[in-house]
């Protein structure tokens, strides 16, 4: 596992964090935004003791959407108490993997999420997205005055990003 074994040797007295969160598209019934889900992050970093004096620096990596949960929680973390501002001071940067910092195209996700709660969600991450552009500026201001250390890595060709899969017939029950 290269987050483990790897990244330590890399930068030594730091630890590395992934974050994992709850999203469907298809079926969903969550109505949480991005907002939402970043406020849940920075609770379970401040409950799970990142807030502490003695807290290593860290670093994250993410992924995607989390990319984006990542900047708003940093953007959280800045405009919040004196714990949550030293918590910020712990984060010596991020590496950022396929995060849609200046949006996606969304149209087939739409489609899938039809009607649903998550459908706001989805359009916060369209390529027209002021939410992401606002978000942008502001997290750009916080890592730059912090010092952080940001490693972007993102494909440079088209592709697929998302497929409905049916599920396969099983004969044996004739559906």
């Amino acid at each position: 596992m290269w987050i483990r074994d790897a990244m330590p040797a890399c930068r030594p007295g730091t630890r590395f964090i992934t974050y994992g969160y709850d999203t469907e598209l298809v079926g969903s019934r969550s109505f949480q935004s991005i907002t939402d889900l970043a406020s849940t992050l920075v609770t379970e970093l401040t409950a799970n003791g990142w807030a502490r004096p003695t807290t290593k620096p860290f670093m994250f990596l993410a992924h995607s959407l989390g990319g984006v949960i990542l900047k708003q929680a940093l953007v959280m973390l800045a405009g919040s108490g004196a714990r949550e501002t030293f918590m910020l001071t712990k984060v010596n940067g991020a590496i950022c993997f396929g995060v849609p910092s200046n949006g996606m195209a969304t149209s087939h996700l739409l489609a899938m999420v039809k009607d649903q709660p998550n459908r706001s969600l989805v359009k916060d991450l369209s390529e027209k997205s002021e939410y992401l552009c606002d978000l942008g500026k502001q997290f750009d201001g916080i890592a730059h005055n912090r010092h952080m250390k940001l490693f972007w890595a993102y494909e440079t060709l088209e592709s697929p990003t998302a497929v409905v899969r049916r599920p396969v017939p099983d004969p044996a029950s004739g559906r």
